[in-house]
């Protein structure tokens, strides 16, 4: 083995290296090769790449380096899978999110390496999806068959990707051509709190295709943990469907969902928990409210006899109570990042706040009861919401 800087004139390496690229596209990743298998220090081995790439003015890092990995991947796909794990940890920029190069990973790799990439990436060593690029990605990757959306899923969920980067996908989402993708999302989503950045999406889906069972399944989930939470965010967004303030960088921030897109996913919910006998839900006087409201705005004949169920339901306006529950809800969102919102709502009807009084010793006995059990192995999850109310006078 020869030395480059010793034995060869770098300039001149880089001239006959580009000379035999503009015939043989296979030099490139040769050359990476090479530099890998003979060089103990990255840093060294990649800075040669790096000059070799900036010596000629008009081409870019990224550039060549997707060309040579495409080059890679069609020619000898297990030396792409050789060099895969050092091109992401030492080209980043050029790396990281890129659709292309992603593609050929998820296409190439095998469960054995995939396993070893994961590994990689769940002790912080490695970085494939990024955050910046995860939107455009998803949308790109629908294209793809059924083992490569899999395989990147398993990727995303490796670097904990914040489910509000992910969900803007959903309203492009078909139950064919996107079971993995719609399977994954389904059951990452119902272990957050239920948000308005992620129900606006889920309200933006098709309710005639994959958006009915979806949001049914979901509100279910929601409904049996965090009905008050998820009855305050429907209640906001069919009073202001529009008027959600935009996060910087949330990739569904885009999506609002209309007065009759909402009304018609409550419907389908509102006709499974009558058969179901379970209308929990529907009790909150918020909600009920809202959707009084929203009933005198629907102007669409098709969309009123469709939600006939559901506005037969809401007549006439709820009585408001003379007193306001001023509420401070603290919601986790996404992974481990909490979320405090104050809101004041009116209280609940009478019944319901004196079966709360009547059953106050009650819970705090079975809490106590709870305590000085032991914890039980089970799932973990991400989702954590609490109320703290206090009751003000008027």
């Amino acid at each position: 083995m020869f030395s480059i800087d010793n034995d060869i004139n770098r300039e001149n390496l880089y001239v006959l290296l580009n000379g035999i690229h503009e015939i043989d596209q296979k030099i490139g990743y040769h050359f990476l090769y090479f530099l890998k298998a003979c060089y103990n220090n990255d840093e060294e081995k990649l800075s040669v790449y790096e000059d070799y790439v900036s010596y000629f003015k008009d081409r870019t890092l990224k550039t060549v380096l997707t060309q040579d990995l495409k080059s890679c991947y069609e020619y000898d796909p297990a030396v792409f899978m050789y060099l895969i794990e050092l091109i992401f940890k030492h080209f980043k920029d050029a790396a990281v999110g890129n659709k292309e190069i992603i593609k050929m990973l998820v296409s190439t790799i095998h469960p054995e390496e995939m396993c070893s990439m994961l590994k990689s990436m769940m002790l912080g060593e490695l970085s494939i999806i990024g955050e910046n690029q995860v939107g455009g990605l998803l949308e790109a990757s629908l294209s793809w068959s059924a083992f490569e959306q899999s395989c990147l899923w398993q990727l995303i969920n490796a670097e904990e990707t914040p489910v509000e980067m992910l969900v803007g996908v959903l309203p492009s989402l078909k139950t064919v051509r996107h079971s993995e993708s719609l399977n994954h999302l389904l059951l990452q989503l119902r272990n957050e709190s239920p948000q308005v950045e992620i129900i606006k999406p889920v309200l933006c889906m098709d309710v005639e295709g994959c958006g009915k069972h979806f949001s049914l399944c979901l509100f279910k989930a929601w409904s049996q943990e965090e009905a008050r939470e998820l009855a305050h965010v429907l209640a906001q967004l069919l009073t202001k469907p529009s008027n959600t303030k935009k996060r910087q960088g949330n990739f569904s921030a885009r999506h609002n969902p209309t007065l009759d897109q909402i009304v018609l996913h409550l419907n389908q919910y509102y006709k499974y928990c009558q058969d179901s006998n379970d209308m929990a839900l529907f009790k909150y006087e918020s909600l009920r409210y809202a959707l009084t409201q929203a009933k005198k705005n629907i102007t669409d004949v098709d969309i009123k006899a469709k939600c006939k169920p559901l506005f037969a339901e809401f007549n006439e306006l709820p009585g408001r109570g003379n007193r306001k529950r001023k509420t401070q809800r603290v919601t986790r969102s996404g992974r481990g990042r909490l979320r405090k919102e104050e809101s004041s709502d009116e209280s609940e009807s009478e019944d319901e706040e004196d079966s709360e009084d009547e059953s106050g010793e009650d819970e705090d006995e079975e809490e106590e009861e709870i305590k000085t059990k032991p914890r039980q192995p089970s799932k973990k999850r991400r989702k954590s919401s609490k109320n703290l109310s206090s009751d003000e006078d008027d």
